[in-house]
């Protein structure tokens, strides 16, 4: 799916992705990675 103007703005909190703490511990060191210089 493609964005189309009609579709509106998004905001950083309606593509963000959060892990709980055990989620967070149960990633792998270059899933953890990624996760920080996509995110952070």
């Amino acid at each position: 799916m493609s964005w189309k103007p009609e579709m509106g703005l998004v905001s950083f909190e309606d593509i963000a992705v959060e892990f709980t703490w055990q989620e967070w511990q149960d990633l792998n060191e270059g899933q953890r990675t990624l996760y920080r210089d996509v995110m952070l």
